[in-house]
């Protein structure tokens, strides 16, 4: 006896799938190019955690790029006892120009 999903199922499936979107592009750095950006990045940045994510989760925004989650151009968080940053890859022009 089958115990996966029938072939009716995984139809039915396919045929509600919304269409595919591509999602935001994140780039991982190091800490050193993390503090660059912070350092560089044109306006003042927000940082914050949002509710029910974990303590060590934060992300950092910009109010002029409109509301959350679009506004959200770097993030850190804890990996393994490993941090891990990253920075949204449509900002590099912002910082990178200077």
């Amino acid at each position: 006896m089958a115990t996966g999903p029938t072939r009716a199922t995984v139809s039915a499936a396919r045929a509600g799938r919304q269409p595919f979107e591509v999602p935001e592009q994140w780039s991982d750095v190091s800490l050193l190019l993390f503090e660059v950006f912070h350092r560089d990045y044109p306006r003042p940045l927000e940082v914050r955690s949002p509710p029910g994510r974990e303590a060590s989760y934060r992300e950092w925004i910009d109010p002029a790029l409109g509301k959350w989650p679009e506004n959200v151009v770097a993030k850190s968080w804890m990996r393994s006892y490993q941090s891990v940053y990253q920075i949204r890859r449509s900002t590099r022009e912002l910082w990178t120009a200077r």
